[in-house]
């Protein structure tokens, strides 16, 4: 099963025209969890189920925008993770729950920081403080208005600050910060000369690449913002039993078939795949 969590900085949710390219590009693909930062949008201007997510079955929260700043939404397939708690912020949206196929306690974090260096250290120490205390393995994606390094970026200065104080976060929080694939670049502005960098970006818990071995990010087709969407896709192969060998020979050994008695009358009701491998591994001594 292959299935994507995306994140996209739309820069304003109310054009129809965006909410159709949204729900295009979770529909198209199998979309699990879907991160949206600066919907410009108050509390409740349009039904975000029906004009995002389609006929699937999900769920959202939100952080409405103050005027016509900010706004955050992320939606959830009910069926793939369930909510326990939600935490609101102007600029980070926390969602505490359960993925439900892995039985794992994980946070969902979709965030917005601010455009201000100085602001934006604040809200990096704030958002740590509260990540500290979560206490269970996090998916932090969104628009970090920060780069790591000056590769990142061009058209434009580096500010060694600015990337410090986004390195020193993830690596309090012990985040990893996954290889962009696609192309270098998420953010692409209108000014000349011409400038991008890369922005936006998914950081994961190392609990999670153990759980998820199959996990890469990318930058998907920019569309009708200067952002583009990105992905985390996570390909979850289905592990298959070994076959169980057993060779003629063993049986001819003399005291075998007792052997094999006193090995499963040991193990009572376990497990009859364990009372095989214990018969196995008592054959080879």
């Amino acid at each position: 099963m292959n299935f994507h969590i995306i994140s996209w900085n739309i820069r304003g949710l109310c054009n129809p025209l965006k909410q159709r390219a949204i729900r295009k590009l979770s529909s198209k693909k199998v979309v699990k969890l879907l991160l949206i930062q600066e919907t410009k949008m108050e509390k409740n201007r349009i039904n975000v189920l029906r004009c995002l997510w389609g006929s699937k079955v999900g769920d959202f929260a939100e952080s409405p925008a103050v005027g016509l700043s900010g706004g955050l939404i992320s939606i959830w397939d009910k069926e793939f993770f369930n909510a326990e708690k939600v935490i609101v912020d102007h600029r980070f949206l926390i969602l505490e729950g359960e993925l439900i196929l892995w039985k794992k306690k994980i946070a969902v974090i979709n965030v917005y920081a601010p455009n201000c260096e100085a602001d934006r250290k604040q809200w990096f120490e704030q958002l740590a403080n509260v990540l500290e205390n979560v206490g269970r393995p996090i998916i932090l994606g969104g628009d970090l208005n920060s780069i790591l390094s000056p590769d990142e970026k061009v058209g434009a200065a580096f500010s060694k600050s600015s990337s410090l104080q986004l390195l020193n976060f993830i690596n309090r929080l012990n985040l990893i910060n996954l290889p962009l694939s696609g192309g270098k670049f998420t953010w692409f502005g209108r000014s000349a000369p011409p400038q991008a960098s890369r922005i936006d970006r998914f950081c994961i818990s190392p609990d999670l690449l153990l759980m998820w071995t199959d996990i890469q990010q990318s930058v998907l087709a920019r569309n009708l913002s200067d952002h583009c969407p990105i992905s985390l896709v996570v390909e979850c192969k289905k592990s298959t039993p070994k076959p169980f060998k057993w060779f003629n020979s063993w049986g001819e050994a003399e005291g075998y078939s007792e052997l094999i008695k006193m090995t499963v009358a040991s193990f009572g009701k376990l497990d009859i795949g364990e009372v095989l491998k214990a018969c196995k591994v008592q054959s080879k001594i």
